[in-house]
């Protein structure tokens, strides 16, 4: 850890980082695996669903650039690489090759669950 002017205790910005860490890998998961479904959305209703997946990308890519500078003030690092990512995502694999609607309905319950789901640990540690 980095020192920071922040008056939380080490231990738990250590603890705050780690946590931030794991919903930066699902962030940026989350990311890639709806350009997967933006690259390959095909169909009578490709156009709406081509938008809607780069307005989800938009989205997830602010939360991404939050959760990896906020990792930072507290003294941590960022850990949002390729391999990080692949290493630490808790989501589960892109379906590739599977029906376009069974392929969208998981992805919108990835989408559903990630936000609080996994950032209540986090609330947690910082209500105490």
């Amino acid at each position: 850890m980095f020192k920071t002017k922040n008056d939380l205790s080490e231990a738990i910005r250590t603890k705050v980082v780690q946590l931030l860490n794991g919903r930066l890998a699902d962030a940026i998961d989350l990311q890639t695996q709806t350009k997967q479904a933006h690259w390959n959305v095909k169909g009578p209703h490709f156009i709406a669903l081509h938008e809607l997946f780069d307005k989800i990308n938009e989205d997830v890519e602010e939360y991404v650039d939050e959760i990896a500078e906020r990792a930072v003030q507290l003294g941590g690092v960022a850990e949002g690489t390729a391999r990080m990512v692949a290493n630490r995502s808790s989501l589960s694999e892109y379906p590739v090759g599977r029906s376009f609607a069974a392929t969208q309905h998981n992805h919108a319950e990835r989408h559903q669950r990630l936000i609080p789901t996994r950032l209540s640990p986090i609330s947690a540690w910082l209500s105490h």
